[in-house]
């Protein structure tokens, strides 16, 4: 009778173990990670050793720039807007080893206390099945059958199971819930997004895996609004976004901080890492834009007709064509020119733009230009922006170049810059006959054939030519008409250092121009009538 019992005991447990080896072999080590959400749920997710990171910068030119790790109060758009963050900032002076960054851009990653007091603050996407290897893991047909009744989100064949499981990740958050992507490399084919979410990485890559740039779209006019979006410490490769607001829906309050966009693979030009339609109050801040590759030399960022956007202390480098396009205007059937259907209430503050290897100086001191150019910040139709602390160089001192293009617009600072290289161009351009003289011609991209209220102040322009250029040092000049018309309002040019190139003025009236308190070891060149007084000329 023991005998038999001890048979029926040996049985059952080589049963049990045949059971637990084929349901732990399937579940675990598909992939080397759980896929199915309801058998690991990330509530009971405890990741005591994982941390939302101290990014430490290096910068090209080897100095460090740290955001403090300790404070983690939340901080209003409005309070980025104004220069009042309360995030404490520091940068330390003493240099540090670059032997391993030979293009500039290294991360390091710190371990502060975690932002993160229980796991229901966060959600992290590797219990949701993403791997994070850098290489591709195709969700298959097997897949689909065993997973797809877990997933709230629809999946193809093909599909990357990082995109999968981030796309969970989304779909899924509860308001007030943070996405975490813990260090590695998420491929991705697309992403859909919605409102109230907020990524943040620690030494997390999320990486295109097309062959070309992935775009992730979003057009409210085919959802709802989207609000609240952030993206915080993470590397986009070969990815931009592109989000448009429509009358009907709004996109607001979107954060892009400590991101890194690069591209790795030569995608071609008309490209760009953000572009931004129609929305209100963008903060983007400590992020890195770089361009490999001559033939993606185009945008970092482009605004269109957005409001209250501010690009503070971060960087551009590389073979950028434009490095931020501000543009758009919006002519009503009155002719009129709606401050609301312009861009507005633009910051471009303390940022470092480098082009490189833009141009070349001939020996008959001719420029020669070395692939597509169209100025370092290009702004036109503006009602609205200051241009201020930032550093920029790379672009030619020709009709092409310039490190900053203002036109057509209102409102506009540009001040305390440091601009090598090339200089500042203020232009007024008739545009087309159907903007200047239809009025019952709606234009979406009719600028006013004005220029007004424009403070150009405490700026340090350096050039490598003294030729007198009109594309040199800083200029302003109209296409059309006469000097005598009044399409000019309140110009100041002052208090500004020229280390080579002029100071020109040309058909223009001249009543709207004030410059005075200017050093120029050059030239000033303006039409008749302009005011200029206590100007200094140094050789």
């Amino acid at each position: 009778m023991c005998k038999t019992l001890n048979s029926y005991w040996v049985m059952y447990f080589k049963l049990f173990l045949a059971i637990f080896l084929i349901l732990f072999f399937d579940l675990s080590f598909h992939d080397s990670y759980v896929r199915n959400q309801a058998l690991f749920s990330w509530h009971d997710y405890k990741l005591s050793n994982e941390y939302i990171p101290t990014v430490t910068k290096t910068y090209r030119n080897g100095k460090i720039n740290t955001i403090a790790n300790d404070d983690t109060r939340e901080v209003s758009i409005d309070e980025y807007i104004v220069g009042q963050s309360n995030i404490d900032t520091a940068t330390a002076n003493n240099p540090v080893s670059n032997s391993q960054n030979t293009k500039g851009f290294k991360y390091t990653v710190n371990e502060p206390k975690s932002k993160f007091t229980h796991a229901d603050d966060y959600l992290n996407i590797k219990a949701l099945g993403a791997i994070g290897d850098g290489q591709s893991h195709y969700v298959t047909q097997k897949d689909l059958s065993t997973y797809s009744h877990f997933w709230k989100g629809k999946y193809v064949e093909g599909d990357e199971w990082d995109y999968v499981a981030l796309q969970e990740a989304i779909l899924t958050s509860r308001s007030g819930q943070s996405i975490f992507l813990p260090k590695g490399v998420y491929l991705i084919n697309t992403l859909r997004l919605k409102s109230n979410i907020t990524m943040i990485g620690a030494d997390a890559t999320i990486k295109s895996s097309l062959s070309s740039q992935l775009l992730i779209k979003f057009v409210s006019g085919n959802s709802n609004n989207l609000v609240h979006l952030t993206f915080d410490s993470i590397d986009f490769i070969d990815i931009g976004f592109e989000l448009v607001a429509t009358k009907k829906f709004t996109i607001n309050n979107v954060v892009f901080k400590n991101c890194v966009f690069e591209d790795t693979t030569n995608i071609g030009n008309k490209t760009y890492y953000i572009q931004l339609s129609h929305l209100e109050n963008v903060l983007i801040e400590n992020c890195k834009f770089k361009r490999n590759f001559i033939n993606n030399s185009n945008w970092g960022v482009r605004l269109y007709k957005d409001h209250y956007v501010t690009i503070q202390n971060s960087e551009f480098w590389g073979y950028f064509k434009t490095a931020i396009n501000v543009f758009g205007s919006f002519k009503d059937k009155k002719g009129q020119y709606p401050i609301n259907s312009r861009n507005k209430n633009i910051i471009i503050k303390n940022n470092k733009i480098e082009r490189i290897n833009g141009y070349s100086v001939l020996k008959n001191k001719s420029i020669e230009v070395n692939y597509a150019e169209d100025h370092g910040i290009y702004v036109w139709g503006v009602a609205g922006i200051v241009i201020i602390g930032n550093s920029i160089s790379g672009w030619s001192p020709t009709a092409s170049g310039g490190s900053v293009k203002i036109r057509n617009g209102e409102d506009i600072t540009i001040q305390n810059n440091t601009f090598n290289d090339s200089g500042i161009m203020a232009y007024t351009y008739e545009g087309t006959n159907q903007c200047n003289t239809n009025s019952n011609v709606v234009n979406a991209s009719c600028p006013p054939a004005y220029l007004k209220n424009v403070d150009i102040k405490g700026n340090i322009i350096v050039l490598t030519t003294n030729e007198s250029d009109r594309c040199q040092g800083i200029v302003y000049w109209r296409n059309f008409g006469r000097k005598s018309d009044i399409h000019e309002e309140n110009i100041l040019i002052y208090q500004n250092k020229l280390y080579g190139g002029c100071i020109r003025i040309e058909n223009a009236y001249s009543p709207a121009f004030k410059v005075y308190e200017n050093t120029v070891n050059d030239c000033i060149y303006t039409v008749d009538g302009v005011e200029s007084h206590n100007n200094r000329e140094i050789f």
